[in-house]
C-alpha cells in the first residue's frame, strides 16, 4: 500500500484490467472512470470498491470525465485510430442512459472537460488546421448543444480547463506564437 504525505492509506481497486484516463464523480457515491480500453470504456463505482462498465462502444477512448451529480455526467470520447469517428461528449441521464453529442467540428479530438454546474460545461481539444491543428474549446448548457468559444491567439491545441465558478474558468493551451499559455475568463 502506497502512503500520501498526510498519512492517508490508498487502497488498490480493481478497474477492469485497463489504465484508468480519467476519473470523476459527484461524491464518494458516485464515481466514473474512463480506460484506455478501444472501446471506450466508462465504469462506475458507487463507493463500496467495485467498478462496473456503464458504456462501452467499438471505437474510441474515454478520455475525460466531469459530474455535476448524480445522473448528470459528462464524458469526451475522441478517435484512437485513423478512421474512429470524430469526437464526440456523452451525457449520462438519470436513467442511466447515454447520449452521444456532437461538438459539429469534423476531425476534432477533445482531451479535457470541466463545468461548474449542469448548465454550464466545457470541452477542449484540437483539430486538423493550416498549422497542423487549430485548438478549440467549446461550451454546452447543458441542453445536448455545443458552441465555439472564441478564445485570443494563435492557439494549437486546449489542453485543459478548470475553473472556480461560471464567472472564473482557466483554459491551458498551446499558442503557435506564444507557446505554452494560460487563458483567463472572468
Amino acid at each position: 500500500m502506497a502512503h500520501a504525505t498526510d498519512g492517508v492509506t490508498f487502497t488498490p481497486e480493481t478497474s477492469a484490467g485497463s489504465s484508468v484516463l480519467g476519473v470523476g464523480g459527484s461524491g464518494a457515491g458516485d464515481v466514473y472512470a474512463t480506460t484506455s480500453d478501444r472501446t471506450a470504456t466508462i465504469l462506475h463505482s458507487s463507493g463500496d470498491g467495485s467498478w462496473t462498465s456503464v458504456f462501452a462502444q467499438p471505437a474510441g477512448t474515454a478520455w475525460g470525465v466531469w459530474s455535476s451529480g448524480p445522473g448528470d455526467a459528462y464524458v469526451i470520447v475522441s478517435p484512437t485510430f485513423s478512421g474512429d469517428p470524430d469526437a464526440f461528449v456523452l451525457h449520462s441521464s438519470a436513467d442511466g442512459g447515454w447520449t452521444s453529442e456532437s461538438v459539429a467540428q469534423q476531425g476534432s479530438v477533445l482531451v479535457s472537460v470541466w463545468g461548474s454546474g449542469p448548465d454550464d460545461v466545457y470541452v477542449g481539444g484540437w483539430h486538423p488546421g493550416a498549422e497542423g491543428r487549430t485548438g478549440d474549446l467549446f461550451h454546452s448548457t447543458g441542453d445536448g448543444q455545443w458552441s465555439r468559444v472564441d478564445l485570443p491567439g494563435n492557439l494549437y491545441d486546449v489542453t485543459c480547463v478548470w475553473g472556480r465558478s461560471a464567472t472564473d474558468v482557466w483554459i491551458g493551451a498551446y499558442d503557435i506564437d506564444n507557446g505554452p499559455t494560460l487563458l483567463h475568463g472572468q
